[in-house]
């Protein structure tokens, strides 16, 4: 799945972008630290946690449209080559497709998890540098540079958490990644074309966001 993927000339393209977001987010980092070092700017904007949380929102619509494509094939693009039945028949359990699939998909985008890894750890350190104000109000524990632990704890939250400006933490994420992935993968393996696992896959999606949206402005979520 690693040499061969089931994905066309959007994905390979997706992937070569990846690659420059993380080259982008690397040299954002350095010159965030450079204001930081050379003139004192923790207040400048590109040092804000807030900023650093919600850029790992914008990279994942790329992702998403990678994993879409790659799941979607997956089985489907297996059947249009006329090479599931050999994959059936060969040595390997059902387990070990099934895994191979799931990780072939995951390192198709594995630089654009890596710069979404970079934006939190990123957040992480620049929530704890923000958070040594709220300890110094809540009693400076510690003086002027605030719980050391108390600040960790709150850096840690916030990534996981998602909060800062409203920025999507890891575990939500997370979890729409696997939400995805568990999709595609499935309407792939129900499907005889990847257009068709296409369609299904992005309307699921689609639906089951708007689903989540209006149960969560009508108050059951």
């Amino acid at each position: 799945e690693k040499c061969f993927p089931p994905s066309g000339r959007m994905t390979r393209l997706l992937h070569y972008f990846g690659v420059l977001a993380t080259l982008g987010i690397v040299v954002l980092i350095g010159i965030s630290y450079w204001m930081w070092f050379s003139e004192h700017g923790s207040r400048s904007a590109i040092f804000q946690a807030g900023v650093w949380m919600l850029v790992p929102g914008l990279l994942a619509w790329p992702l998403y449209l990678s994993m879409l494509l790659t799941t979607s094939s997956a089985f489907s693009g297996e059947r249009e080559r006329a090479t599931w039945d050999a994959i059936l028949t060969s040595s390997l359990a059902a387990r070990e497709i099934v895994t191979g699939k799931l990780w072939g998909s995951v390192w198709e985008v594995r630089w654009w998890l890596a710069a979404i890894a970079l934006c939190f750890v990123q957040g992480m350190l620049s929530a704890m540098v923000a958070s040594e104000s709220i300890f110094q109000m809540l009693g400076g524990f510690g003086g002027s540079t605030g719980w050391p632990l108390g600040r960790a704890l709150m850096g840690v939250l916030v990534v996981f958490t998602g909060s800062m400006f409203g920025g999507r933490g890891v575990v939500g994420l997370a979890g729409e990644i696997l939400f995805l992935l568990g999709v595609g993968l499935r309407t792939s393996l129900g499907s005889r074309t990847s257009g068709k696992s296409l369609g299904i896959t992005l309307l699921i999606w689609i639906g089951s966001g708007m689903a989540f949206k209006m149960l969560a402005y009508i108050g059951f979520i």
